[in-house]
């Protein structure tokens, strides 16, 4: 009788999870009802001929008599991301968009392993640290801008995938 009730519990949790992970992405998020049909679009980006991760994607609508929804993606290790509307809809309407770009990377100064006790010493140390501190812009200016960005994508009525060269890296200071 034990065994019966252990395998009852098991498939039980089973279904549970089946139907939790079948439910969709967007975690019981009620779509917009002004929200258009959202189509499969994923942007593969490279730099230097190399994979960019972490990097930012947003699409910026090219008719602007459309409604401008917040349509973005990220990219993982592999420079793919997969793009979102409104940040729980998997897939972007049907149309022509701008893609921007944007990736920062932030450089810390050699830290000590351990600080000094003496709070004037490891204040001055942790102010050089901060003051040392740069973060860099690494995608070309051009890229990050709607106005100025060349990369254009056609989210078609079907799946759409597209891969861009955002050429050299750069690093330019944010501030």
């Amino acid at each position: 009788m034990n065994f019966n009730l252990s395998r009852f519990v098991l498939v039980f949790l089973i279904l549970c999870l089946i139907f939790r992970f079948s439910t969709g992405c967007h975690q019981g998020r009620q779509a917009p009802a002004d929200l258009p049909k959202l189509y499969r679009c994923v942007i593969h980006l490279t730099q230097e001929n190399q994979p960019l991760p972490d990097a930012m994607v947003s699409l910026r609508s090219v008719d602007s008599g459309n409604k401008q929804w917040s349509i973005s993606g990220s990219t993982d290790e592999t420079g793919k991301a997969e793009i979102f509307t409104e940040l729980y809809f998997k897939g972007a309407p049907a149309g022509e968009y701008k893609v921007v770009v944007s990736k920062t990377e932030v450089i810390v100064p050699p830290t000590p392993a351990v600080l000094p006790e003496n709070e004037e010493a490891r204040t001055k140390i942790l102010n050089r640290i901060e003051a040392e501190t740069k973060e860099y812009n690494v995608v070309a200016a051009e890229f990050s801008n709607a106005k100025t960005t060349p990369l254009i994508i056609n989210v078609q009525e079907k799946e759409t995938e597209v891969s861009f060269e955002l050429g050299a890296k750069i690093t330019k200071p944010v501030r």
